[in-house]
């Protein structure tokens, strides 16, 4: 079988794609992945995958643009001829489920997260729910990571109901991340990390303010803070503004670094005070590794922190309460957080594990085969 991916980047094929694409080499498909080149290109290829360049920008309202980069998916799709194609994020999702129809290759369409398009009301956003509800009737099956972005798409017509589906998000490896995968260092302060790009709605702002309240409270601890800073003055603020708001903060930056595993192994507390999520990827790592965690009571993080379980919910785009969770974790007696972990893990366990997904994805690219 011939399977294709199309993704805006390939940085985000290599890091929430992975496990899927290790999964379908190891069973003899052949891979394609569509997406504009960077980095990650060449690491997409060494996992047995070939990759096609493809101009997308992910961020403009460009109609030509849009349509340029329809019609050349559709030569690369025309000339591989794939038997099923896996779109990921709005663009892909959008064109991929139009222009494939041309050539009836079956879509399977994934709603990973609805950022900012669906956090706040504009023209951008009417018109990316007038295209979802044309696209997603022609695609063959709709993923969704969480509840409550499918019964939103459902109930704004956006989506037929019948070809809706959930999946336990992108899938954790738990022999990776887990608990006794490297040991946390020792005689250093507490710990929070957020992994996660700079921008605004994954709440930049919240934690640096948060950080900086507790801190003058005198409280032992520190913020790390890893991920890549945004060139967009629309989506979060510029390098200069972030590096300048941070100083004299116990908050420290770490530029994007693929050694997740040991980021999350040498802190105490994963954080996340997204404005609203499909299924946090850094969460459910963190909690695979049992560390306590806490995010926002926001659809996809309250499906990984249940709180007072596994970690703590704080209201959204409120730094005074994400404060007040960031105290009762440091409160707690290492004990209790010791257990919120376990818990965590076996959350993880039950109903986030890159099996599940994979068991997923082969039962719908079986039932598009029969």
């Amino acid at each position: 079988m011939k399977i294709a991916f199309c993704i805006n980047t390939a940085w985000n094929i290599y890091n929430f794609r992975k496990i899927l694409i290790e999964h379908f080499v190891s069973q003899g498909h052949e891979v394609i992945c569509i997406a504009p080149k960077d980095n990650f290109s060449e690491k997409l290829n060494a996992l047995g995958c070939r990759v096609f360049d493809i101009k997308l920008n992910s961020k403009g309202s460009n109609p030509i643009q849009d349509i340029m980069f329809g019609i050349k998916l559709t030569q690369i799709l025309k000339e591989e001829k794939p038997d099923v194609l896996l779109s990921y994020t709005i663009k892909p999702n959008i064109y991929g489920s139009l222009f494939t129809r041309f050539h009836k290759i079956p879509v399977i369409a994934n709603v990973s997260g609805l950022g900012t398009t669906f956090i706040r009301e504009n023209l951008t956003s009417f018109f990316a729910k007038m295209l979802y509800r044309i696209s997603l009737k022609r695609a063959a099956l709709v993923f969704f990571q969480n509840r409550e972005d499918l019964e939103l798409f459902s109930d704004l017509g956006l989506v037929p109901a019948e070809k809706a589906q959930l999946v336990p998000g992108s899938g954790v490896d738990t022999d990776l991340f887990s608990p006794k995968a490297v040991q946390r260092e020792n005689g250093r302060a507490f710990t929070f990390l957020m992994l996660s790009r700079i921008i605004y709605d994954k709440g930049i702002r919240e934690l640096l303010e948060a950080s900086k309240a507790l801190a003058r409270k005198n409280q032992d601890f520190r913020v790390i803070l890893s991920g890549k800073i945004e060139d967009d003055a629309r989506l979060g603020p510029a390098k200069g503004e972030f590096l300048k708001s941070i100083e004299n903060s116990p908050v420290e930056y770490r530029p994007f670094s693929e050694k997740i595993r040991e980021l999350i192994a040498g802190s105490d507390c994963i954080i996340l005070p997204s404005y609203r999520e499909g299924l946090p990827k850094s969460l459910l790592e963190g909690a695979s590794m049992q560390k306590p965690l806490i995010a926002t009571d926001v659809p996809g993080c309250r499906e990984v922190v249940k709180d007072g379980l596994n970690g703590f919910l704080c209201r959204p785009m409120d730094h005074l309460s994400l404060a007040e969770a960031m105290k009762r974790i440091l409160d707690t007696p290492r004990r209790e957080l010791e257990n919120m972990g376990i818990h965590g893990r076996r959350l993880v366990l039950d109903r986030f594990s890159k099996d599940l997904v994979i068991q997923e994805y082969s039962k719908a690219l079986e039932k598009l085969q029969n």
